[in-house]
C-alpha cells in the first residue's frame, strides 16, 4: 500500500535545517499503534498545520538502529517494571543523510523524555573509548557493561507543526533483528506525538476520532519481548495483544517466558 506516500507528496515540505529548530530533546511523548490501512485516511485529513520533513528529496526516511544493554538486560527490565527513571541507548543511522549518532533516551520520573546524542562514524557492535566517556555520568552504571543487543529498522515520516513546538513521527515497515532471528510487521504503524508541554495536538485528535487510543510502545522492548532471549514480558502483554490484533498472522507465537 503506497497511496499514503502520494498523500505526503502533496504536503508542504520543511527542510532539515529549519526542522532542527524543533528537536525537542526535552519533551512529552504520546505513542499510538494502528493498522497501515488506516494511515491513508488519517493523512488525508491533515490540514495546513503541519509540514513534512524532506531530506535530499525524500519524505519517507529510512532509519537503522542498534540498541545496547547489559548482560542481564538492565535497561529492558527497567522499562518492563515501569521504573521512574529509565534509559535506552542506541546508535542510529539516519540513512538519507548518512549520519550516525550515539543516543541516550532518559525517561524521567516526571514523564519527560530527555535525549542526548553524540556524532558517530558508523554503527559498530562495540562502543569505543570516546563513546564510553560520553555515556559515563549520564547513566547510573558503568558504560563498559553495555553490549550490542537488538537491531530495529523502519521508515519514518516526520511532520512539524507550523506554530507549536510539536513533531509527529509516523513509522512504518518495522523490522527487528536479534541474533539470527528476524521479525517484520508490515501492517503495523507506530506514531508518536512529541511536544514541549502537554497541549492540544491536532494529529492526536485525528487519531482519537479514528478510535485510536494512546498505547505505550518501545521498539526496543517489544522487539526483545517477541524475539529476544526468553525474557519476561508479562507487563507488555496488553501491548502485545494489541499488536496481534493489528497484525493478525504476521506475529509469531509468544515465547514461553511470560512471567
Amino acid at each position: 500500500m503506497k497511496q499514503f506516500e502520494n498523500i505526503i507528496a502533496g504536503l508542504n515540505p520543511i527542510q532539515l535545517e529549519e526542522a532542527e529548530k524543533v528537536k525537542l530533546f526535552d519533551r512529552t511523548d504520546s505513542k499510538y499503534i494502528f493498522q497501515l490501512n488506516q494511515l491513508e485516511a488519517i493523512l488525508e485529513k491533515l490540514n495546513d498545520e503541519y509540514r513534512v520533513l524532506e531530506v535530499n528529496g525524500i519524505r519517507n526516511q529510512a532509519y537503522r538502529s542498534l540498541y545496547f544493554d547489559t548482560d542481564n538486560f538492565l535497561l529492558y527490565y527497567g522499562h518492563l517494571h515501569g521504573r521512574a527513571n529509565r534509559y535506552k541507548i542506541r546508535i542510529r543511522e539516519y540513512v538519507s543523510t548518512q549520519t550516525y549518532f550515539l543516543e541516550i533516551k532518559f525517561k524521567t520520573n516526571q514523564d519527560r523524555t530527555i535525549k542526548r546524542r553524540s556524532l558517530a562514524k558508523g554503527i559498530e557492535t562495540e562502543l569505543n573509548e570516546s563513546q564510553i566517556d560520553f555515556l559515563t555520568g549520564s547513566i547510573p552504571f558503568s558504560a563498559s557493561l553495555l553490549k550490542a543487543r537488538t537491531w530495529t529498522n523502519f521508515n519514518r515520516i516526520t511532520l512539524i507543526h507550523r506554530e507549536k513546538a510539536e513533531r509527529v513521527t509516523i513509522d512504518t515497515s518495522p523490522q527487528w533483528i536479534y541474533s539470527e532471528k528476524v521479525l517484520e510487521l508490515p501492517s503495523l504503524v507506530i506514531a508518536e506525538v512529541k511536544r514541549d508541554k502537554i497541549s492540544a495536538s491536532s494529529f492526536a485528535g485525528l487519531l482519537k476520532s479514528s478510535q485510536i487510543r494512546e498505547n505505550g510502545f518501545s521498539k526496543y522492548c517489544i522487539g526483545n519481548a517477541l524475539i529476544g532471549p526468553n525474557l519476561k514480558y508479562n507487563l507488555f502483554k496488553p501491548t502485545l495483544l494489541s499488536i496481534k490484533k493489528i497484525c493478525k498472522n504476521e506475529l509469531p507465537n509468544l515465547p514461553s517466558a511470560a512471567n
